[in-house]
């Protein structure tokens, strides 16, 4: 919950949007010019939400999905879930646990939080990389989860947000949610979390 927000930037109007379930801030000036300073500070409230995942949740046939959820079972440039390398873990996958998405969501997440290593190099890389490289940054590791899970047919979406300390902006940072169930689950296979959002992760 946000408790306080306040734009302090001379010069500008500050408004709220609402799109699509998420909130926009808007600066707007007739005429600008040169370097502007905008600035934005919010007193966030956050918790702890865990999730639980009980044995036994399956995955559900492509049409019974909503349309914002079924967007997220395609593949993408950095999410390849139609690659060969994917398909192949994803085949092994469903030959062991079936139709179990509980199953499936566990095992992809201690493959990439435990078998794929972190990275120890800056920059971008897509399922795949991350895959070959056997190593991988939060979003390396969240791709290629997502990738797994979507080859298995288990929509998953990647979330970005700041790692909050002390108040302040630590580091930006990339996890994934599976949708299992009727809800979106977080997964963090990086820093360990799992089927929990911590409460300094700020969305």
């Amino acid at each position: 919950k946000i408790k306080e927000e306040m734009s302090g930037s001379e010069g500008f109007n500050f408004s709220i949007e609402q799109k699509e379930g998420n909130r926009y801030g808007v600066w707007e000036a007739q005429e600008v010019s040169g370097r502007q300073l905008i600035q934005y500070t919010i007193t966030a409230l956050t918790q702890r939400v865990e999730y639980e995942l009980p044995d036994g949740i399956k995955i559900q046939a492509r049409e019974t999905y909503p349309p914002e959820v079924v967007r997220e079972l395609g593949a993408t440039e950095l999410i390849q879930t139609l690659d060969p390398a994917i398909g192949k873990l994803a085949r092994g996958l469903i030959q062991k646990h079936g139709n179990d998405a509980s199953g499936i969501i566990r095992e992809i997440y201690e493959f990439t939080a435990h078998k794929i290593k972190k990275a120890h190099f800056k920059g971008e890389t897509s399922a795949v990389t991350t895959l070959q490289l056997g190593e991988g940054l939060c979003g390396g590791k969240a791709r290629l989860f997502a990738a797994l899970a979507r080859a298995c047919g288990i929509p998953a979406r990647l979330m970005g947000g700041v790692l909050l300390k002390g108040g302040a902006k630590r580091i930006s940072h990339v996890w994934v949610e599976a949708f299992l169930g009727d809800q979106w689950v977080p997964f963090d296979p990086l820093n360990g979390q799992f089927a929990v959002l911590p409460e300094n992760y700020l969305l």
